[in-house]
């Protein structure tokens, strides 16, 4: 996995046309724009794609960020055939990963924990930028907190949305894998978010419905992660709040 982000680039530094296309230079000479530096330790681009619509893009199987990728000069020779030794280094290498993100990962408590995340249960940080964390962006602000609820017991979450380009709130399980968004309701947006009179919101995680506009489906798990995000924010983000009550206190007659 890895360990630092080395760069990133978002679409405030590249040009986009008219159709929507774009093209981005990864390594080679420097360029004022549309380029991004290849850092000598760096081993893997991620592209990411995010959506503020009331429908979810990430259970839409006809949503596609078509890309194409083409290594422009030297170009190498094409890899050797794959052999019986490679693939069984290639089989040896998934078992590595496979095993290091389940088996042999360590608890939250007994891992040191970047700032924008909290192991006390129902209790968020101040959201704050990533720095360099691996696979994090230097352009977005996190939360993040594990919840604990019992089976008659929901989290009311409060806050507002801060002026930012996108922001969102997701669950994941404890391998930060996102819980069935195929399926359930296990995220919003701002686009999916009913406000309260006042602009701020109020945000329910439930084993069921309760009833309210802006209910997250915990799929009965009493125990997760909850996951705030809002990229290329204009200044201060309120830190979200959270109080569990109980089941009773929120549900509304239908």
């Amino acid at each position: 996995m890895a360990s630092r982000t080395a760069g990133v680039i978002n679409d405030t530094k590249f040009d986009v046309d008219a159709e929507g296309r774009f093209e981005i230079r990864l390594g080679g000479p420097e360029q004022e724009r549309n380029w991004l530096g290849l850092d000598p330790s760096a081993t893997r681009i991620t592209t990411r794609h995010y959506y503020e619509n009331e429908v979810s893009a990430a259970a839409d199987p006809a949503r596609n960020a078509a890309l194409q990728i083409e290594v422009v000069e030297p170009r190498t020779p094409p890899p050797p055939a794959p052999n019986d030794e490679s693939i069984a280094r290639s089989i040896r290498r998934v078992a590595r990963f496979v095993r290091a993100r389940s088996l042999e990962q360590l608890p939250m408590a007994k891992r040191e924990q970047p700032a924008f995340v909290s192991i006390v249960p129902n209790q968020f940080p101040k959201p704050v930028p990533p720095e360099t964390f691996g696979l994090a962006a230097f352009d977005a602000t996190y939360s993040m907190a594990p919840y604990y609820i019992g089976p008659d017991e929901v989290l009311v979450m409060t806050g507002r949305w801060p002026k930012c380009r996108c922001a969102n709130v997701s669950l994941w399980n404890r391998f930060l894998q996102t819980l069935d968004y195929a399926n359930r309701t296990v995220s919003r947006n701002r686009a999916q978010t009913t406000l309260e009179p006042d602009g701020s919101f109020k945000i329910v995680l439930a084993h069921k419905d309760p009833g309210h506009p802006n209910w997250i489906d915990t799929e009965g798990k009493p125990f997760a992660l909850v996951f705030w995000r809002f990229f290329l924010v204009e200044g201060e983000v309120e830190t979200p709040q959270a109080k569990v009550v109980k089941f009773a206190e929120i549900a509304t007659r239908r």
